[in-house]
């Protein structure tokens, strides 16, 4: 069975509350409106008293006059008095109350329903927007360390290979360049990392240019040496969005391109009026074998923060990632 959400649980538990609140509510006013209407008919009963002195016809509908005492349940004893040296009973039928109270009660119950229906709209808007923050900043969080960790696996890959290099030939000078080029990128996005903690994911939109982006990703792959050849057709396009998120999802994309390629990754740009459009094409190397979908998966979360969308599809032996952007 699946577990219930946490704001499910935080609306039933209001909604159990407020029934136990009204409910109480509701018994003290209705106690409350019964003791008032007797006081009002013993004060209007003096009234009544006198005229019934004068004349025992006299005698409004709801109100029995007897000089006996009538013990039915369908009758409330109001007083008892002297009346030309008679004792007279004075009762009310229950009848009155009973239809005085339904009243009473028809009217109050609307106001409530009306209240107690608003009361849980608000609630809802309020505990869906809190959730809704608690749920997009554990998500956030989760992103953050998934992202940070796909790239650092590739940051530890480049270091050692060039640690390799240097090991056999300490006069590399590119190696040591590399290395250099490789810490300075660590550190930029571990300050990074830092710096959206602090802020739980606040991103601010600017205007990014797509083909820098893009340009950044392909260079940091040649700091691995790899083989891959970069056959680039792109303009500048700028778009308003946050550049960190742009860059990890080309970075994500055409890391996925390197790894499963033969050796060559297509890469296009263009653009319309509304979207800008990525194009990765790379050719699968032979007896490739499926990734863990990790890349594809934190790339596709961020694109919910940017309103972007992914296609990919495999054709034959290329492998092609479109995503598009809103400018």
């Amino acid at each position: 069975m699946k577990p219930l959400h946490t704001g499910a649980k935080i609306l039933i538990v209001f909604i159990v509350v407020s029934v136990v609140w009204f409910s109480v509510l509701n018994f003290v006013s209705v106690t409350y409106f019964r003791k008032t209407l007797e006081g009002i008919l013993l004060d209007k009963l003096s009234v009544t008293i006198r005229q019934y002195k004068q004349n025992t016809a006299c005698v409004p509908e709801y109100i029995v006059a007897t000089d006996k005492h009538i013990p039915e349940k369908s009758l409330t004893l109001l007083t008892e008095e002297s009346v030309n040296g008679t004792r007279t009973y004075f009762y009310v039928k229950r009848i009155y109350f009973e239809d005085k109270i339904k009243d009473f009660a028809i009217i109050v119950f609307g106001i409530e329903s009306s209240l107690f229906l608003s009361l849980i709209l608000i609630t809802y808007l309020i505990v869906s927007r809190f959730v809704r923050e608690s749920e997009n900043s554990g998500r956030f969080l989760n992103l953050l360390l998934l992202s940070f960790n796909h790239k650092i696996g590739n940051f530890l890959s480049i270091l050692k290979v060039n640690i390799e290099i240097l090991r056999e030939n300490p006069c590399e000078k590119r190696a040591t360049e590399r290395l250099f080029s490789t810490t300075e990128k660590i550190e930029a996005d571990l300050k990074r990392t830092f710096k959206m903690l602090r802020e739980k994911g606040k991103t601010v939109n600017e205007n990014v240019n797509l083909r820098d982006c893009i340009f950044e990703a392909t260079d940091f792959f040649a700091l691995s040496e790899t083989k891959t050849v970069f056959h680039l057709n792109v303009i500048p396009i700028i778009i308003s969005s946050n550049s960190n998120d742009i860059g990890d999802v080309l970075y994500n994309l055409i890391d996925n391109a390197v790894k499963y390629s033969s050796g060559s990754v297509n890469i296009r740009l263009s653009a319309d009026a509304r979207f800008a459009y990525v194009f990765i094409r790379n050719e699968l190397a032979v007896n490739s074998l499926r990734g863990t979908g990790l890349g594809l998966e934190i790339t596709n979360n961020i694109l919910k923060r940017c309103n972007g969308k992914l296609v990919s599809r495999q054709k034959g032996q290329h492998y092609i990632a479109y995503v598009r952007f809103p400018r």
